[in-house]
């Protein structure tokens, strides 16, 4: 899983700059750039601004373009484009907002159109991804009755790290396998407290 609000991973900012480079040649619009996309810092936006897809802005260090990190998720490599190709015009012509001309400098790139239509699609997918992460998933522990939630199911034999580290020598042992309670919504815990 990313990790929200970083740097882009290596193999996610290898793809950025070659579809820097790509857009670059294809968008007249963003003719004016510079050629190496490092000159951009790059990141993925939060998990929780998952209603926008890309935001481009000025920071101490220089302009930083960041991402909607679903985008990088399989089957949206459209809309990767389509939302870099967004923002790289708000870089373009910074003293524009999305009043006209702007639709017409993202028209500039040939796949604007089918973005759009894929956009939709994706916009239903990042509320999912959003829905699911808000699901807390609570167990207890038979032996201690502590109460763990996490953002996950845990795999079965999941076990409590405590009575374990206590009663086990730190070993997972069945004697303290957790039991699922059931789920909430709207809060979200963390797994500090299992062992797998």
């Amino acid at each position: 899983m990313l990790v929200s609000n970083e740097h882009l991973s290596p193999e996610h900012l290898s793809r950025v700059c070659l579809i820097y480079e790509v857009l670059c040649e294809s968008n007249p619009s963003l003719s004016d750039l510079p050629k190496n996309p490092l000159w951009i810092r790059w990141r993925y936006l939060p998990y929780d601004r998952w209603r926008c897809y890309g935001e481009a802005q000025e920071s101490d260090i220089g302009p930083m373009l960041s991402i909607n990190p679903h985008a990088f998720d399989d089957g949206w490599a459209d809309v990767l484009v389509g939302i870099i190709n967004h923002e790289m015009v708000h870089l373009a012509h910074p003293y524009l907002g999305h009043e006209d001309p702007f639709k017409d400098y993202e028209m500039g790139w040939p796949g604007y159109r089918a973005w759009r239509v894929s956009l939709e699609q994706f916009r239903s997918h990042t509320e999912r991804e959003a829905y699911y992460r808000t699901i807390v998933h609570v167990y207890s522990c038979p032996s201690c009755e502590r109460v763990v939630k996490t953002d996950q199911e845990l795999p079965p034999g999941s076990a409590c790290k405590h009575c374990c580290m206590e009663h086990n020598r730190g070993n997972i042992s069945p004697h303290y396998s957790l039991i699922y309670v059931g789920r909430e919504g709207l809060d979200n815990g963390g797994n500090t407290d299992t062992q797998t």
